[in-house]
């Protein structure tokens, strides 16, 4: 599941210390932190400017059209949204805390295009979850309702998964995820053909979702190789 970072406002909160409730203590000017006794000063306040994470800190402010002036206590705030190889660590929602989710000029050629082995528990648990939304009236071949689980999946997955391998596991699960709602959609329209978008499937057509083999969707995706369709993208 690539993710792609579209919402600045965080860094500038952190960078303006917004976490300081109004304190401006070792308020600088953004033109002087490269200097020596800019560097010097950030030193001096603990945080190491030869980092990946500083650097990925300070690469992130200026994708952002950067600020006059910052404090020390907003930079250690906007570095703590990376992690120590400068990787972007997710803040909130399911994925919170987990890193190595966005694809930036460093990994986008590295990244695995066909699916890789994943957990079979994790698969069952997605297969699982789609029928019973499926069964709920909660899809339709688009989602037309709420209360998913399937986020929770994905971060089960991820937070087993070491962090390099994680963009390609995520596209892996997400191959399975868009077979298996391509089945339950084709079984559900040929079983219960007078129902109304949104509405819980019949009993019989219910009985005919829970006919269906995951173990033969899963063929189809290895034999695929993942190609069923883009990776989805979250803003944050």
């Amino acid at each position: 599941m690539g993710i792609n970072v579209t919402d600045y406002r965080y860094l500038f909160d952190a960078m303006f210390g917004n976490n300081n409730k109004g304190k401006n203590m070792g308020m600088m000017k953004s033109s002087d932190l490269s200097t020596r006794s800019g560097q010097a000063q950030l030193r001096a306040a603990g945080i190491d400017t030869n980092s990946a994470q500083y650097k990925a800190a300070m690469k992130a402010m200026q994708s952002a059209g950067g600020v006059g002036n910052v404090n020390i206590q907003g930079i250690k705030n906007m570095m703590s949204s990376y992690d120590k190889d400068g990787d972007f660590v997710i803040q909130g929602g399911p994925f919170a805390g987990i890193s190595g989710l966005v694809v930036n000029e460093e990994n986008a050629s590295k990244r695995t295009k066909g699916t890789v082995p994943i957990s079979d528990s994790i698969k069952e648990e997605m297969f699982e979850t789609l029928k019973k939304e499926f069964a709920e009236g909660k899809w339709d071949g688009v989602e037309s309702g709420s209360g998913t689980n399937r986020s929770d999946i994905y971060a089960k997955l991820y937070k087993g998964t070491a962090k390099n391998d994680r963009l390609a596991d995520g596209r892996t699960l997400q191959a399975y995820e868009k077979q298996y709602i391509k089945e339950f959609t084709k079984v559900l329209k040929a079983a219960d053909p007078s129902r109304k978008p949104g509405m819980p499937a019949s009993a019989d057509a219910i009985e005919k979702l829970n006919e269906v083999s995951r173990s033969d969707i899963d063929k189809k995706v290895a034999a695929a190789n993942g190609k069923v369709g883009n990776n989805i993208n979250l803003s944050i």
